[in-house]
């Protein structure tokens, strides 16, 4: 059974909706990105929360913590740039929401990531206080800091997840605080 048969027959909310928008977009971007959404929903239901596909806003919602996914592929140059806006756009388009974490899946784009990509990222996370966090899922190459550390953000390498995955954390100070940290 795959993610979307397993969703469809939990009665995920959204999942039509879901199925509908691969179907009317059959798009190789938009493929991947319903895929990305209906497998982190599916793994979040083997873990025993309820998600909800396409929710008002941002892409998935696993209990209180909203998802926005995106693709990073590796056409063209400048990754530690693309990667920097994409975070910004997805931050842009979840202003509404109180708090949202982005998850950008590698398409072979984390080749070309370097430590460029850090100011960027201090940038976008000091611009958008709603942004909680972002999960960088794939291959990020070893020219990546194992662990870089600006205000409340830090780089981390998580040989536990993968040898090649890290996740950039954006810690709250206290239990349902926000930061800026004290």
């Amino acid at each position: 059974m795959d993610a979307l048969d397993l969703l469809a027959a939990h009665h995920v909310q959204g999942i039509a909706k879901l199925r509908g928008h691969l179907t009317n977009n059959p798009s190789r971007d938009e493929l991947r990105h319903g895929l990305l959404q209906a497998r982190l929903a599916a793994q979040a239901l083997l873990a025993g929360v309820r998600p909800v596909l396409e929710p008002p806003v941002g892409d998935l919602l696993l209990g209180d913590v909203l998802l926005e996914v995106r693709g990073l592929n590796r056409a063209g140059g400048g990754t530690s740039r693309r990667l920097v806006r994409a975070i910004e756009l997805k931050a842009k388009q979840t202003r509404t929401a109180p708090a949202v974490w982005v998850w950008i899946e590698d398409d072979g784009a984390f080749a070309g990531l370097d430590d460029t990509a850090v100011p960027g990222l201090e940038r976008v996370f000091a611009t958008w206080p709603h942004l909680d966090g972002v999960v960088l899922s794939g291959e990020v190459p070893v020219a990546f800091p194992r662990a870089v550390h600006f205000g409340p953000q830090t780089v981390v390498h998580r040989p536990d997840l993968s040898p090649a995955r890290y996740a950039l954390i954006h810690r709250l100070c206290t239990a349902g605080g926000r930061p800026p940290c004290a």
